[in-house]
């Protein structure tokens, strides 16, 4: 009985269990084999990745040298035409410019003009000289002064050098005396100016920075009350610049005087989302407001700007126009009254508030 069941186990469960321990063995090898396949087609991909990644720091780093050069040439033709300007031999030392650039830095104005005055006297020949000179009485304030100033510069320039291989110069004399006849309130000769310069942008490459021509004869055609050539201009300064707050603040203020108020309002509106802290945008955009009659929504612009900015006089008087329109008499004299205690030369708060206790005692 015992023999009979040995030679069972031996002849029938023995090999069924040796198949499926050869089955597991196979399956076994399988799952391996195909998760070392899944390994290497990570490694694949991550290979692949990495190479992508090194071609694209390949690039950048192309470009990055190659602004490096480009940066390198223009500082050095700027170098070699100041040595130009000051007849190969400068007798000024760099250490003067140095401490110009310092100075302003501190805004120590009257100080960098006492510089430039001396570096007149040692070189009167150099078209650097006056532009140094020009600068510096315009950020004194005195225009007249920078004017004379540049156009010394501009001559200069013309007779001692190539304009043609030195526009970016150039560029930059005619927009700065551009800037300074409009803050002289030379319009007419700013847009001259100004246009001259816009040439120059367009006929060459050159690196605006913060400098915009369009922008500044905007401004001019604005005061000559010439909206419509304004408006076109804002429109170009916008499409150089199209994130400065204070170009669509501006071509808000021209929309204004077009009588586009909804327009206005929007221009208004994204300056605030480039700008929220300008006291000056909700100032203009609680004017727009104010011819508008929506004099309640305009006051709560008005308060902001006074928030923001508490000694700028104009949110009071406009604050004053639209309580007054709103009968708040007695308030309205007061904000009027607080405009003129901030700046007692403001005279259209003045005049308003004259106008105001005219109509107030014509109605007793």
């Amino acid at each position: 009985m015992v023999r009979t069941g040995i030679i069972f186990l031996r002849y029938q469960i023995a090999p069924t269990w040796e198949s499926i321990v050869d089955e597991k063995i196979k399956k076994i090898k399988r799952e391996e084999k195909d998760l070392n396949m899944q390994r290497w087609d990570v490694l694949e991909l991550q290979m692949r990745e990495l190479l992508l990644l090194l071609r694209l720091l390949r690039k950048i780093l192309f470009l990055l040298l190659n602004k490096a050069v480009s940066l390198a040439t223009v500082v050095n033709k700027f170098m070699k035409q100041r040595n130009k300007w000051a007849d190969a031999t400068p007798v000024v030392p760099d250490a003067t410019y140095l401490e110009i650039q310092y100075l302003k830095q501190e805004e120590r104005y009257e100080d960098v003009l006492i510089l430039a005055k001396e570096i007149e006297l040692l070189n009167k020949n150099s078209a650097y000289t006056y532009l140094t000179l020009a600068i510096a009485y315009s950020d004194c304030d005195l225009y007249e002064e920078s004017i004379a100033a540049y156009d010394k510069c501009l001559h200069l320039f013309d007779t001692t050098t190539n304009p043609d291989n030195n526009l970016m110069s150039k560029f930059q004399m005619t927009y700065h005396k551009g800037e300074a006849c409009r803050l002289a309130g030379k319009n007419e000769l700013a847009i001259e100016v100004l246009t001259d310069s816009i040439q120059l942008m367009k006929t060459s490459r050159v690196w605006l920075g913060d400098r915009d021509p369009y922008f500044e004869r905007a401004l001019a055609y604005s005061e000559l009350e010439e909206d419509e050539l304004a408006l076109a201009d804002m429109q170009e300064s916008i499409k150089l610049h199209p994130n400065q707050a204070e170009s669509y603040c501006v071509l808000g203020d021209i929309l204004d005087q077009l009588e586009r108020f909804e327009e206005a309002i929007y221009s208004y509106d994204i300056s605030l989302v480039l700008d929220p802290q300008s006291s000056t945008t909700h100032n203009n955009k609680g004017c727009t407001l104010n011819n508008m009659n929506l004099f309640r929504e305009a006051i709560q612009l008005f308060e902001e700007a006074i928030r923001l900015d508490p000694n700028s006089h104009a949110p009071f008087c406009h604050m004053a126009f639209a309580k007054a329109a709103l009968g708040f008499y007695d308030e309205a004299l007061e904000l009027y009254d607080k405009a003129l205690e901030i700046y007692p030369n403001y005279q259209n708060a003045q005049q308003r508030k004259e106008d105001l206790l005219r109509d107030l005692e014509m109605d007793k």
